[in-house]
């Protein structure tokens, strides 16, 4: 669970705050800064269990398990098997505040979290329409398992950075004005 934006920056405000973690209390000054990692967050085996690192969809759903998905994918060869499987009754886990956070949330909520939704899903129906699948490419000499392995691998060590964004923008003025002919 890697989202876009590996840290998000916080500000306390002008009060002292206390923070009670694992039955430690922390007090935050005023006017701290605070960045939360939001890698570790989608991650922490507290929250999400032993499997927090592995790639399963499942989880989110709790209506049904991979292997009744397993089982409704294999009763037959054919695609039309699948669809006798009831997704309508399917329902989306509901997580505890805080502890999922790719758009972040609150009064600062990306703004474009509707959007990115609709076009994430869209995406992927228009790549998988039609009963298209997709895999790793083995490299030359590499199995199907080593391939995968090495994916998880690659993906378990990201690049982490922070959107750009202008030093000093407070210093620069916009003027706004209607251009004459």
């Amino acid at each position: 669970m890697y989202g876009p934006v590996p840290v998000t920056p916080r500000w306390t405000a002008h009060d002292f705050h206390t923070l009670t973690i694992d039955g430690k209390e922390y007090t935050i000054p005023p006017d701290t800064s605070v960045k939360i990692d939001l890698v570790s967050l989608h991650h922490d085996k507290k929250t999400w269990g032993d499997d927090a690192d592995e790639f399963r969809p499942d989880r989110w759903i709790p209506s049904t398990s991979s292997s009744s998905l397993t089982q409704a994918a294999s009763s037959s060869t054919t695609r039309s098997s699948i669809g006798t499987y009831d997704w309508q009754s399917e329902s989306l886990i509901s997580t505890a505040a805080g502890t999922f956070l790719p758009w972040t949330g609150g009064p600062r909520v990306c703004p474009g979290k509707k959007f990115s939704q609709v076009e994430f899903t869209s995406v992927l129906l228009r790549l998988f329409q039609g009963g298209a699948r997709v895999r790793i490419a083995e490299e030359e000499g590499e199995s199907s398992a080593q391939a995968r392995a090495r994916a998880r691998r690659i993906a378990g060590d990201p690049d982490h950075s922070i959107t750009l964004r202008m030093k000093g923008s407070k210093e620069i003025g916009l003027k706004w004005y209607v251009k004459e002919n």
